[in-house]
């Protein structure tokens, strides 16, 4: 299993006493992601409960524009931190290119919130924001 999101985490404390704390560079969309692959780094396996019942209200916390543009911009963190330098500019054209296929996806399908957020994300990987 590669991650599990972290709205229902449990982490056990010999993991944080090993691997720390969550990155307090990302606040929310991708923390889950990173910890994961921080703790396998150390030896660790990630695994579901498969008859546990999670509630979580999408979107509570934010907007869905700043959801997508932090998701985004946390997984080039990621990959910065997690693999070699020389593989990032790959990483930001794979990421340009779905953001622009999807503005037009989301352009024919009228969908204005989803098509601003991908062009605040085509924007930033192009200039090198994030």
């Amino acid at each position: 299993m590669g991650w599990v999101g972290g709205t229902a985490m449990l982490i056990k404390k010999q993991v944080v006493q090993e691997c720390g704390v969550l990155d307090g560079a990302i606040f929310m969309y991708a923390e889950d992601i990173e910890y994961c692959l921080r703790a396998q780094k150390a030896g660790w396996k990630v695994g579901i409960v498969t008859n546990a019942r999670i509630v979580h209200v999408q979107s509570a916390s934010s907007s869905k524009t700043h959801a997508l543009v932090g998701e985004a911009k946390h997984l080039v963190y990621i990959w910065n931190k997690h693999v070699p330098r020389w593989q990032l500019p790959f990483v930001k054209s794979i990421i340009f290119a779905g953001a622009l296929l999807r503005i037009i996806l989301f352009s024919l399908q009228n969908k204005t919130e989803k098509v601003s957020a991908y062009k605040k994300i085509a924007k930033n990987v192009y200039t090198w924001k994030f």
